[in-house]
Order: structure tokens, then sequence, then C-alpha cells
């Protein structure tokens, strides 16, 4: 297989070590456990996601309550850690991990090695960003390892004016309308009312106009779905703007997504997807400053 001269691409392990019907025998999602575990797998780089508690505490969970990933559920926004930690948030996945408790960021952001990156995905408003700031600047992780992402647009670029020194990327999702023929993207913005999120959906969509959304806000690039317009990637490439996808367990789309030039690619199957770009001639590596 000849060498594909590309920019190396950055693997990122989902919820850690991938959600549980990707992954079975793996740690629970978004524990402390199933970070590490991403990281001993050799992956590039690992995505989590963070609420906020009501004692303004940012903790690592994928949903607004505990029911799918705890022994009770609870609303996350409305539970202090301290309950929150009594739960049990490991036996639904099995025995072995009976005991397993909500982390917070601080106890994951002490898990990156040298040289690999933690991308946080913020799932509120903006009212997480200034308790975000302050558990990162606490921590003194290093910016280059830290990616901030959020699919709420108002979010996503309070955050960027505040901790301008970290990569910030856009998330956003692409669907296929075929009654209309024609693609549509989908997004969130705050609703000043409520300060919780909104979906946006803007059809047909149009590229052109999220570019300059990302570009005016001084953002980093965008994180997409996989299932994407087929032309995405020359607009990208034509303004400069980086380009990750999430997530992607098939290794015929890594390939395809690798060809285009996307610049990371999260899966639940993150060895897997990198073995497979290196048998095709593509490089992998954590990307970022200092890092790459």
């Amino acid at each position: 297989m000849v060498t594909v001269h590309r920019s190396p691409i950055e693997v990122v392990a989902h919820r850690g070590c991938g959600t549980a019907f990707t992954q079975p025998d793996a740690p629970p999602e978004n524990s402390r456990l199933a970070v590490e575990a991403a990281w001993q797998a050799g992956a590039d780089a690992c995505e989590i996601d963070v609420h906020l508690t009501a004692d303004g505490r940012v903790v690592v969970i994928h949903d607004e309550t505990t029911e799918r990933t705890a022994d009770r559920s609870l609303i996350v926004r409305d539970t202090s850690l301290a309950d929150l930690q009594k739960l049990d948030a490991g036996s639904w996945k099995g025995g072995q991990w009976s005991g397993v408790r909500i982390s917070t960021l601080e106890e994951v952001l002490t898990t990156i090695p040298p040289g690999k990156r933690l991308l946080i995905e913020l799932k509120t408003g903006p009212k997480i960003v200034l308790p975000l700031s302050r558990v990162l600047e606490a921590a003194g992780t290093d910016p280059n390892q830290l990616v901030v992402m959020s699919f709420d647009f108002e979010t996503t670029a309070e955050s960027k004016r505040r901790m301008p020194a970290i990569a910030h990327l856009f998330l956003a999702m692409f669907d296929f309308e075929p009654v209309a023929s024609e693609w549509s993207v989908i997004w969130q913005a705050t609703d000043p009312s409520t300060g919780n999120s909104r979906e946006l959906r803007q059809q047909p969509v149009d590229v052109q106009a999220l570019i300059e959304r990302v570009q005016a806000a001084g953002l980093d690039g965008i994180n997409v779905s996989h299932h994407q317009p087929e032309d995405l990637f020359l607009s990208m490439r034509d303004a400069g703007v980086e380009w990750s996808v999430w997530t992607v367990n098939d290794p015929l789309v890594a390939i395809a997504m690798a060809v285009k030039g996307v610049a990371s690619i999260t899966s639940d199957r993150p060895q897997l997807i990198a073995r497979e770009l290196h048998q095709h001639g593509f490089a992998t590596a954590p990307r970022g400053p200092g890092i790459r």
C-alpha cells in the first residue's frame, strides 16, 4: 500500500470506550475507567460529555438524567454533586462495574497522558462556560491538550471568547430530506427565556453561511455527522476550515472521510478505525499546536 501524504488523522474514542451497544465488555461510558481504558488502548484523543450540577460542578455524563446509566433517575441540573455521586453508575453495564461513580471533570483531566487530547462536549447552555473555565484553569492542563465543542452555537462562541487558547469546534448534524431531495443541517441555540437549548434546522443547508458563522466567532473548525453532503469537504478545503466527523464505526466510511481530508474521526471502535486507516496508508496521531 502506497503511503498517502496527508496530515495525520486523529482517532477519537467516543465517550471513553464507546457506547454499551458497540462495546459491551468495556467500562461504563463517560466513566473515569472508560477514559483510562481508551488511553491504555492507544487512542489519540478521548471524547466526553459534561453537564452542570445544581451546585455548579461540572460532571461527566451524556444524558440530562441518570435514568439510563445509574440505579436511580435524577435530573443532573437539579441535583448536587454529593447526591449524584451516591448513585451506582456502573451496575447497569455489568456486575463487575458495581460501585462506579459519576466522575467530575477534574477527575478525568488528571488521566490525560502527555501528547494526547481530551474533547469536551458541553451538553448545556452558556451557563456552564464560567464553571468550566474555572475547572480548566485550576487543573493547569495544557490548552493544546483540550478541545471544547457544543451543538449550541452561542455556548461554543461564548466559551471560545472566555478561553481563546483552547480549540473550539462547532457541532452540527446533517440530514437528507428525500421528498425535497435536499440536505438540511441541525444545531442548537439557547432560548433566552429559559436558558435551555432548542433545536434549529436550516433547510436547504447553506454551507457557506455555516462556514462564515464559524469563522466570525473565531472557532477552530466544525465537527459534523459523517452522513453529509457529498461536496462538503470541497467547501471546507476552499475556506481553509478544519473539519472532523462523528461517530464512525464502519471502516469503509472512515476511509471515505480520510480520502476527503478529515482532521479527526470519533468512533466507538477507535482501535479498529486506526488499524484500517493504517492499512490504507493514512497516518494517525493527536492534533493540535505543540502536539502534531
